[in-house]
């Protein structure tokens, strides 16, 4: 496994702009967007219904055992935490650990599709120094309230300058095609918060951002 800065810098992704995919109601109208013109960043089970992601996120383990088939044949790669979250909380395994219990996330490994990144946590610093993990103190990726903070700053931090989103509404609610999945699991009351922290991303590595629905066409 290697650290997601790695695939930035050994695959050709600086052709076109991003587009980070979430759950949002906004997510109803992506088959009016040729996503083609883009790479692509789906978040959480948008995976299961988005074919041909170039990067599928989640922090969650949860979430990779309710849509690993989908994440096997719908995303050229995975990324996520060296130590993914269980149940929304912390936890000191780690994805070598979790590798040679699940015959999927061990395939993904085995084909060079699965990447990792340093994701601030109590446990992550230790790790860091065990293990066949790299022993290079990687930059730690801070998400204090939702995903799509990650999926900024990973893009930011490897030179990407231009981004659009779909599904990245804020309010309460997702779209109607992800009506079975629990809504605010961490507690919060919408996911108008991550919004402060994207901000602070953008501002931090001059990324020009647009939700593609506030996009005109010529």
């Amino acid at each position: 496994m290697q650290h997601i800065d790695f695939l930035f810098k050994h695959s050709r992704f600086a052709k076109k702009p991003w587009l980070i995919i979430g759950k949002g109601p906004s997510f109803s109208s992506i088959k009016e967007y040729n996503t083609s013109d883009f790479f692509t960043f789906g978040l959480n089970h948008v995976v299961e219904k988005t074919p041909c992601l170039d990067v599928s996120h989640l922090i969650d383990f949860d979430v990779f055992e309710e849509c690993s088939e989908a994440i096997y044949n719908n995303s050229k790669f995975l990324c996520m935490p060296i130590n993914p979250h269980f149940a929304m909380q912390p936890s000191k395994i780690t994805l070598k650990d979790l590798v040679l219990e699940n015959e999927v996330l061990a395939a993904l490994a085995a084909e060079k599709r699965l990447f990792w990144y340093n994701h601030l946590s109590k446990f992550n610093s230790k790790t860091l120094t065990r293990g066949n993990f790299q022993r290079v103190l990687f930059k730690k990726t801070k998400v204090k309230y939702f995903s799509a903070e990650a999926a900024f700053q990973i893009l930011g931090c490897n030179g990407v300058k231009k981004i659009y989103s779909i599904g990245l509404d804020g309010g309460s609610s997702y779209c109607s095609s992800f009506c079975h999945n629990s809504l605010l699991k961490n507690g919060k009351t919408s996911f108008d918060d991550q919004f402060i922290e994207i901000s602070k991303t953008i501002t931090t590595y001059g990324i020009d951002y647009h939700p593609l629905s506030t996009v005109v066409e010529a």
